[in-house]
């Protein structure tokens, strides 16, 4: 097994005792990078299913769906991720016309 390999492992190993948003992340992202779409999705899921909000896990997820050819679970579990960055254009906004104002 390679050192990546053995990082991966105990990366899932701690994330079973003591799941947190970032690390299940970087364990998806990781999978996604490499290839692997399969545990990828399962990642994302895993994670999704404790930090539903987390839009980056839910980006993962909808990669990694799209590299498997599931489209139609991809578009669903994307929208909310359009829906959040059209409300991140508000704040934008928002603030392009707070520093005009200065």
């Amino acid at each position: 097994m390679t050192d990546q390999g053995v990082s991966l492992e105990r990366l899932k190993e701690r994330l079973e005792r003591e799941p947190c948003a970032g690390a299940m992340h970087l364990l998806a992202e990781t999978y996604y990078q490499q290839g692997l779409y399969p545990q990828a999705a399962a990642a994302s899921r895993q994670a999704l299913s404790l930090y539903p909000e987390n839009q980056e896990i839910r980006l993962i997820l909808g990669q990694s769906l799209v590299s498997l050819g599931e489209f139609a679970e991809a578009e669903k579990i994307l929208k909310p991720v359009v829906r959040e960055i059209g409300r991140l254009g508000e704040v934008f906004d928002t603030l392009r016309q707070l520093y005009a104002g200065q």
